[in-house]
């Protein structure tokens, strides 16, 4: 795993080559085994974010993990691999790096949506209702669709272009939207689409 701390334009943490082999394996197995049209659920039962008129700020399908595994962790490879983000040498690492990331190793409570991104899905800016974002983004390769970067509009559209196997840590009051995708229509739901694993840290 390489983590670099980021100054700017904000506080952020990018974790490259987050999970290993073998943590990537057992991960893929369950993103496969979710990925179904009687699992994954449409955006406006995944909590979104919405304008003032109603109209949802994403278009994309998704499941809250811990819902779906009725709180027990342990059943899930990703909420239990994802645990890792609170080993001691990143901890470290991260708090001395800026102290807003404190606040992950001081949270009292954390939550995990999944959410899957295929032909003309996006997520419009937003913010999240938690004091800290972790964002791991996964696809299959080769990469079939284009699209699907994370942007923050606040800061001139500061655009962190999409990257296998990548973790991005921010504080979740900073607006951030993901950019269209395109993907070939033999290639929906078969798992070819933008996988992004959010976590989020309240304190």
């Amino acid at each position: 795993m390489d983590i670099n701390y980021m100054a700017n334009p904000f506080p952020h943490a990018i974790l490259d080559n987050f999970y290993e082999p073998n943590e990537l394996s057992s991960i893929w197995r369950e993103l496969e085994f979710l990925t179904h049209p009687d699992k994954l659920v449409t955006a406006d039962k995944t909590g979104s974010a919405f304008y003032e008129d109603g109209k949802l700020a994403k278009n994309n399908f998704g499941i809250y993990l811990d819902e779906a595994y009725s709180g027990n962790r342990t059943i899930s490879n990703i909420l239990t691999i994802n645990r890792k983000i609170f080993d001691e040498e990143i901890m470290m690492f991260l708090q001395k790096s800026h102290w807003i990331f404190k606040y992950i190793a001081r949270c009292t409570r954390d939550t995990m949506l999944l959410s899957y991104y295929e032909d003309k899905s996006n997520y419009d800016a937003h913010i999240d209702a938690c004091t800290m974002t972790s964002l791991i983004h996964l696809f299959k390769q080769p990469r079939k669709f284009t699209g699907g970067d994370l942007v923050f509009p606040e800061f001139g559209n500061y655009t962190l272009t999409l990257q296998n196997n990548r973790c991005i840590i921010f504080p979740s009051k900073i607006e951030h939207a993901v950019t269209p995708l395109t993907l070939p229509e033999e290639d929906k739901m078969t798992g070819n689409g933008r996988y992004c694993i959010s976590h989020f840290f309240m304190c």
